[in-house]
């Protein structure tokens, strides 16, 4: 469903993001959206325009997640 919503309105991915930060091994099915996320040069376009301060949250957040899943699936 968050997935889902984000795809629909790219607006929504900060709050989305704040979920899924909290979902522990449960937010594997975002990553690859998380990843390309990511990837892209400006994050947080809404229809106001571009704010900085969510692109720098959201690109904090999906590296937190990211940092967190890679390390959890290190072998021990």
């Amino acid at each position: 469903m968050l997935l889902a919503a984000w795809k629909d309105n790219d607006s929504t991915a900060r709050h989305a993001l704040a979920c899924l930060d909290r979902m522990g091994p449960a937010v594997h099915p975002a990553l690859p959206q998380i990843r390309t996320t990511l990837a892209q040069p400006r994050r947080g376009d809404n229809a106001w325009g571009w704010n900085v301060a969510v692109d720098l949250e959201i690109q904090h957040t999906c590296q937190t997640i990211l940092t967190r899943t890679d390390t959890s699936q290190a072998p021990s």
